[in-house]
C-alpha cells in the first residue's frame, strides 16, 4: 500500500485520473476498432483526425518508501489512412514537484491490410524516439519516460468478428540520459520485447 501525505499531490493525482477515464470512455466509443491499453493495435486512427491520450503512473521505490508519480500527456494523429503519430512529454515528481523531463515521438505506418466482413488482418511497422533526464531506478529499458533511446518493430493484428488478437515484436536501445546518469546495467544498452493482446467488443 502507498501512503501519499500531501493532500495536494493527493487531489492532483485524483483529477488526472479522473479526466483520464473520461477520456479513455470518449476515445473508446468513437473507435470502431480494437482497443489496446499499453500497446497499439497494428490499425491506424481514421485519417486527418486527432486524438489525447493522458497515462498515470504511481510507483513505489523499495528502500526509501517514496512514491513517485508520473503523468504522460500525450496527442495523436492520423495522417491518412497507413501512417499515425505520436507526440508526449514526460512529467514527473522527482525533487518533490512536478516537472517536465522529456518528450517522445512515435510513428506507425500500415504496410499490410486484408479485409473482410467481420474480420481484418493488418500489418504495421512502428518506430519510438525518446529523450529523458529522469534518474534511472530499474532495470528495464522503458523508452516511454524512463530512458532515453529508440524502437523498432512490427505489429500484426487479426480481428475476428467482436475479438481482436495483437502480436508485438520490437528492438529497443536506450543511451544516457541528458542528466548523465548512466543506466542501471551499463552492459545492458539493447533489449528485444515482444506482447501479446487481446480483446472483446462486450457492448
Amino acid at each position: 500500500m502507498i501512503n501519499i501525505t500531501k493532500p495536494a499531490f493527493i487531489m492532483l493525482h485524483f483529477r488526472f485520473a479522473f479526466l483520464l477515464l473520461i477520456l479513455c470512455c470518449c476515445y473508446y466509443h468513437s473507435q470502431s476498432q480494437e482497443l489496446f491499453v499499453f500497446s497499439e493495435p497494428a490499425s491506424n486512427m481514421p485519417g486527418k483526425s486527432i486524438g489525447v491520450r493522458l497515462n498515470n503512473r504511481i510507483t513505489k521505490e523499495t528502500v526509501s518508501g517514496k512514491a513517485n508519480y508520473q503523468f504522460i500527456p500525450e496527442i495523436m494523429a492520423g495522417v491518412n489512412k497507413r501512417l499515425m503519430l505520436h507526440l508526449e512529454t514526460f512529467i514527473n515528481n522527482e525533487g518533490n514537484s512536478l516537472k517536465l523531463t522529456g518528450a517522445g515521438a512515435y510513428a506507425k505506418y500500415r504496410v499490410y491490410s486484408q479485409d473482410k466482413v467481420f474480420r481484418h488482418f493488418r500489418m504495421a511497422v512502428f518506430s519510438r524516439a525518446s529523450i529523458s533526464s529522469s534518474t534511472i531506478k530499474q532495470e528495464e529499458i522503458n523508452t516511454f519516460g524512463q530512458n532515453s533511446g529508440y524502437q523498432l518493430g512490427v505489429i500484426s493484428t487479426q480481428l475476428l468478428h467482436k475479438t481482436a488478437l495483437s502480436g508485438t515484436v520490437y528492438f529497443v536501445h536506450a543511451y544516457n540520459n541528458m542528466n548523465d546518469g548512466a543506466l542501471y546495467i551499463p552492459t545492458q544498452r539493447n533489449a528485444i520485447n515482444y506482447t501479446l493482446s487481446a480483446g472483446r467488443l462486450l457492448l
